[in-house]
């Protein structure tokens, strides 16, 4: 997590409750987001689902779990699908954001 990409939303939305929200929204869709790229079938679905995780994730800090999707954006795009591997490091990738976003909010740090 790169907190300074948090600390930035939140001095880019001039307040921190818009930032906050921004980040419990993330929180309410990582699920089903991650579930899309997982789940995916066929290289241009993967694509959509990697970009529809990527994106977001940068948005909140998630920089590695924006460069994962980012990569498997890459290999989707060269016609290449998710393998197992980088399918059960997506999940933990996800996993870990959660963990650290909900202890960010809950902390009541900025953002």
């Amino acid at each position: 997590m790169d907190r300074a990409v948090l600390a930035a939303l939140a001095e880019d939305t001039a307040d921190v409750r818009v930032a906050r929200e921004i980040v419990a929204i993330y929180l309410s869709r990582l699920h089903d987001r991650r579930d899309a790229l997982v789940g995916a079938r066929g290289a241009a679905a993967l694509l959509r689902a990697a970009h529809g995780l990527r994106s977001p994730s940068e948005l909140v800090g998630a920089v590695g779990l924006g460069a994962r999707c980012a990569a498997i954006e890459r290999a989707a795009r060269g016609g290449r699908l998710l393998d197992d591997a980088t399918a059960d490091e997506v999940r933990r990738e996800c996993d870990r954001v959660e963990r650290e976003l909900w202890s960010h909010l809950e902390g009541g740090a900025p953002g």
